[in-house]
């Protein structure tokens, strides 16, 4: 049960630093858009500015999971530091999981290595090619599944290896 609730226990404030792999750039992903590094490297610029905040918000539905109190558009954590590791983009994230929608991760925080991060914004394509308007607005928490920037290769490795057994 959450503190917040009447007549419930306290907890300790708890706070989780998370970091997670973003994305590829200069590479296709699932959706067809290829993000230069140019573009995103301006996000990186914006997250080591002291004033920026850059808001993460839920987007598991309420039956992934069994996270029936996660809502999707509400902000559950900000981005701490982004950086690339050659190509690859990561964030350190951190998440207060004392809000009463983290109840499961309280005690659960693997729960956390079944989701991920990606960018959310706006802006033009044009060639499969994310354009120089683009504009990050956060990030949204999502089901790794659902991520259309990570690697399908673990897919194709998980599949191959239940057919060979099956």
């Amino acid at each position: 049960m959450h503190p917040d609730n009447k007549n419930q226990f306290k907890m300790e404030e708890k706070l989780v630093e998370k970091t997670f792999f973003v994305m590829e750039c200069n590479k296709i992903n699932k959706h067809h858009r290829i993000y230069p590094k140019t573009i995103v490297e301006k996000w990186v610029d914006l997250s080591c500015k002291d004033d920026s905040i850059i808001d993460i918000e839920y987007s598991i539905f309420n039956d992934d999971l069994d996270f029936e109190y996660i809502k999707e558009s509400q902000v559950c954590g900000i981005i701490k530091n982004l950086y690339f590791e050659g190509e690859n983009l990561f964030a350190t994230a951190v998440f207060d999981l004392n809000k009463p929608e983290f109840e499961y991760f309280y005690n659960n925080e693997s729960a956390f290595e079944k989701c991920t991060i990606v960018a959310r914004g706006s802006g033009t394509v044009r060639n499969q090619t994310v354009q120089d308007d683009y504009e990050l607005i956060g990030f949204d928490l999502i089901l790794k599944e659902d991520s259309t920037f990570l690697s399908t290769e673990e897919e194709t490795t998980k599949e191959t290896k239940e057919v060979k057994e099956g």
